[in-house]
């Protein structure tokens, strides 16, 4: 399943946050985190398409401030955390007060199934960081 979000929220230059969401299959359901094969994150500048932080394709299945967890239910439900750290929310052109940053997640099960999140949010510069 495919999703892109696009949050309200503005993170400070410099600064930490957490973000979460479900993890669901073509049908919208669940994947148990057993099933998972593989969890990639890419992070990125929108306008300028510089990889953020060094997370281009990065493994992230319970690593790189990653953490995946299910709850058996019923209904069963898979959620992805991301502990964003303060390497996340630098400004790649200090002359922008606010930049967009992209995360986009991708996941592998059953060898030919993968899903795809996107998320986009806000940094702002802090003038004396």
């Amino acid at each position: 399943m495919s999703s892109t979000v696009i949050l309200d929220t503005i993170l400070l230059q410099d600064t930490t946050g957490i973000y979460s969401f479900e993890m669901v299959d073509q049908n919208n359901a669940a994947i148990d985190v057993v099933q998972l094969e593989t969890v990639t994150l890419t992070y990125y500048d929108k306008e300028t398409r510089q990889i953020i932080n060094t997370r281009d394709g990065q493994n992230i299945l319970q690593a790189n401030n990653v953490i995946i967890t299910t709850v058996a239910g019923p209904p069963i439900v898979t959620t992805l955390t991301w502990s964003i750290q303060q390497e996340d929310t630098v400004i790649i052109d200090s002359r922008r007060e606010l930049e967009t940053h992209i995360a986009l997640f991708e996941w592998t099960w059953a060898t030919t199934r993968k899903g795809v999140h996107e998320v986009q949010f806000q940094v702002e510069s802090i003038l004396y960081i």
